[in-house]
């Protein structure tokens, strides 16, 4: 799995949990519901750091806690040419 893949599964795990949906996130946030479902969806291939942190504060988690799962101990690094 790589970062951004584990990310999004951890983005959804909180969604989940809380019974947050992808307009709601956005509000609470203020991500563009758009940009929200690209991430969701994976029609992008990074997460930037300033939604990973956006995301974090709407479910009243710090940073190191939306890390602090197992999801993030097996990563793949990506391959570079």
């Amino acid at each position: 799995m790589t970062i951004h893949e584990a990310i999004v599964t951890r983005i959804k795990q909180l969604m989940k949990k809380n019974n947050i949906n992808q307009s709601t996130l956005s509000k609470i946030t203020g991500i563009p519901k758009s940009t929200i479902n690209d991430l969701l969806n994976y029609r992008t291939k990074t997460t930037s750091s300033l939604y990973i942190v956006k995301i974090s504060k709407a479910f009243d988690i710090k940073l190191s806690k939306f890390f602090d799962d197992d999801i993030f101990n097996n990563i793949v690094p990506p391959k570079y040419n």
